[in-house]
């Protein structure tokens, strides 16, 4: 069965790939598609989120969408959306239970061709929906996986004003994760200059600010195991006793706590501790 984008397709799309009225009508009797809503049919087995998005008249978009692409996003509780076109010419729903229907930059989205919008409207969606930062984590994941280019990314988004153009300003390809994209952003916020992706006695560290201070950003999938919780304080360790100072920050530390993480490190960079020379 010609269905791909999380397993659901419009009628339309199954009749352009070569199937006809009487084999989809077939395909329902046999339990081989189901109808989601009008228009709409699914494989069994499909995706669960998409044919909630479905069903409630939209397709999956924002940050859902991107998540679905393997791009980074904050985890959200809510199933993020926005409205098929004949939907956009008729009143707008913001919730829909948990579902956040989005608000589409409508003159560059294109019409909901299937249940999932490309990474394009998927980005498009999430300038109106998500905070300048979580934009520029998106495509720092996109870059840094080479997925994209800079110059792809500007004429997606360099004509849809300034918190478009501030998030593009603010990229950079060798952040590996939205947690480095967020501190770092916040360290530029408070003109606090730093390094990153610097190799110390043979160790690659996220963050140096100065001559000793290392920041470490910790998220799970990378540090939650026995070898790298081992691995991790080895290191830490060694560059201790070379002079470094070193701070390890969870990923929820810095989405949730980020402010009094920020707290601390100003504290140390009253005292100087990030200038004292480190006798390598």
């Amino acid at each position: 069965m010609p269905i791909e984008a999380g397993g659901v397709a419009r009628r339309s799309e199954l009749l352009r790939q070569g199937l006809t009225v009487n084999e989809i009508d077939q395909a329902r009797r046999h339990g081989e598609l189901q109808r989601v809503r009008w228009g709409w049919y699914s494989l069994p087995g499909a995706d669960p989120a998409v044919i909630r998005a479905v069903k409630a008249g939209t397709v999956l978009s924002c940050v859902s969408s991107l998540k679905r692409h393997d791009v980074w996003t904050r985890d959200s509780q809510h199933l993020h959306t926005r409205q098929t076109e004949y939907r956009q010419r008729h009143k707008r729903v913001r919730y829909r239970n948990d579902i956040k229907v989005c608000m589409a930059a409508e003159r560059e989205s294109r019409p909901c061709a299937g249940p999932v919008d490309s990474i394009r409207d998927a980005l498009l969606t999430m300038l109106e929906c998500r905070p300048g930062w979580e934009l520029t984590a998106a495509m720092d994941s996109l870059l840094n996986r080479n997925r994209t280019t800079h110059s792809e990314l500007w004429d997606l988004l360099g004509h849809r004003g300034g918190k478009a153009v501030k998030a593009l300003s603010q990229m950079d390809e060798r952040r590996e994760s939205g947690s480095e994209t967020r501190f770092q952003l916040a360290l530029e916020s408070e003109q606090i200059s730093y390094q990153m992706q610097v190799r110390l006695l043979g160790y690659r560290v996220d963050t140096l600010i100065g001559r000793r201070l290392i920041v470490e950003l910790d998220g799970w999938s990378a540090h939650g195991t026995r070898k790298a919780f081992e691995n991790d304080r080895e290191r830490d360790r060694r560059l201790a006793a070379a002079g470094f100072h070193v701070i390890r920050l969870t990923h929820q530390q810095t989405m949730e706590q980020l402010e009094a993480a920020m707290v601390d490190i100003r504290t140390l960079i009253r005292r100087r501790e990030h200038l004292r020379r480190v006798p390598l």
